[in-house]
């Protein structure tokens, strides 16, 4: 049996970036999160593109669990990893 993915849509994508920036906040949101994607979701690992290493590193550590809320709230599925990567999604 194959694993199913789920690739999120444009207007799904903008529903996470604002959820995120209503719980985090305008500051931490533009310092962290400008150009974040959310790519796929399979079972209930979600995976994200940011814009740097560095980024992807900084939000991995802080940001994770409040990623997983905003995407859960969009969705309306449970999250239990979020995957930081860097660089643009190329199926965008």
């Amino acid at each position: 049996m194959g694993v199913l993915m789920c690739v999120f849509s444009e207007t799904q994508n903008y529903a996470v970036q604002a959820r995120l920036n209503f719980i985090l906040g305008a500051k931490n949101y533009d310092a962290y999160f400008l150009g974040i994607q959310c790519a796929a979701m399979s079972e209930s690992l979600v995976v994200v593109y940011v814009q740097s290493e560095f980024t992807a590193h900084a939000i991995t550590e802080r940001y994770s669990t409040t990623i997983a809320v905003a995407v859960e709230s969009v969705i309306q599925e449970p999250v239990s990893k979020v995957t930081v990567l860097a660089g643009q999604n190329q199926a965008r």
